[in-house]
């Protein structure tokens, strides 16, 4: 999982942390970018400064392949411009139909670069919960996709999106997976015990829709008990990197089997100085890295 800002020289650092992923058996790399609104009631969407150029995106993905990476590209509504007490999944247009035919236009242009760039798969949404309730005018975003991209398309629905109205049209289910755990001790062992409730869920979405399942994100930050509430970013918890490297070894193990793919979350061109003393995401330079590769190794 790479998050992509926007990439002045992208000649100087994409390869090494390519070539890092790589070394950690990484088949596939999801390019996430941020696309911007003004606002909760806004009903635009458009780029900002901070999403990279079409010819950096264009860089990146040809360095995946050339590394035998296959791509999922993922454009994501960034909350720079929504007020503290908002995000992405509670957005209130005040037009939905004049919503909808920006953020179509803005996907469909990806989804044309993407087939020029034979990009595998495309992720027309994340976490859009407030407006998963309009079955017909994504329905309508697939369909012009459709006619002009021929890669694989799914939509990567938050943890808490069972509600999501179009999964029928899509190649194959995706959340974005960050479910609480509630483990009896925070060892690999106990952590994938506690994906039992979450994955029994996802399966009966699996069996209703006949389609695989992937996680378009999945992750904790290197801190204590970060594993109850994923989603959150906590920098005043304790630093834990045995803990973090444990919820990756559990998550794995619980997972094999079961869910079709993990874009863990997340890395970037600028890592952490010092990677030992980062309680972030990132799992490179840290012992998550080391289970990351064990667990790509052995084909999860």
């Amino acid at each position: 999982m790479y998050y992509a800002r926007q990439i002045s020289d992208p000649t100087v650092k994409i390869p090494p942390l390519l070539d890092e992923l790589e070394r950690d058996h990484a088949n596939s790399i999801s390019i996430v970018f941020p696309i911007y609104t003004d606002g909760v009631s806004a009903n635009t969407v458009h780029t900002g400064p901070d999403t990279p150029s079409d010819a950096a995106l264009s860089y990146l993905v040809g360095q995946a392949h050339a590394r035998g990476m296959a791509v999922l590209l993922r454009p994501l509504l960034d909350e720079a411009n929504l007020t503290a007490t908002d995000w992405r999944g509670s957005i209130q247009p005040t037009s939905v139909s004049g919503w909808f035919d920006s953020y179509q236009s803005l996907t469909v242009h990806y989804g044309q670069l993407a087939q020029t760039l034979r990009v595998e798969t495309f992720s027309i949404g994340s976490e859009l919960n407030s407006m998963e309730g309009y079955p017909n005018s994504w329905r309508r975003l697939i369909d012009a996709m459709r006619a002009g991209y021929r890669g694989r398309i799914t939509y990567s629905a938050n943890w808490q999106g069972y509600t999501t109205t179009f999964w029928s049209a899509l190649d194959f289910i995706s959340f974005d997976a960050y479910f609480p755990l509630n483990a009896a001790s925070p060892t690999a062992s106990d952590l994938a015990l506690a994906w039992a409730p979450a994955l029994e869920e996802i399966g009966r979405a699996k069996a209703s829709y006949g389609k695989p399942v992937v996680f378009t994100e999945v992750g904790v930050q290197a801190r204590a008990n970060a594993y109850r509430t994923p989603w959150v970013r906590n920098p005043n918890a304790p630093l834990d990197l045995a803990e973090q490297a444990a919820y990756y070894s559990g998550t794995c193990q619980a997972t094999r089997g079961v869910i079709s793919g993990l874009y863990w979350w997340d890395v970037y061109l600028q890592p952490p100085a010092d990677p030992l003393h980062d309680g972030d995401y990132t799992p490179l330079g840290k012992p998550a890295e080391d289970a990351m590769r064990r667990c790509f190794a052995a084909g999860s």
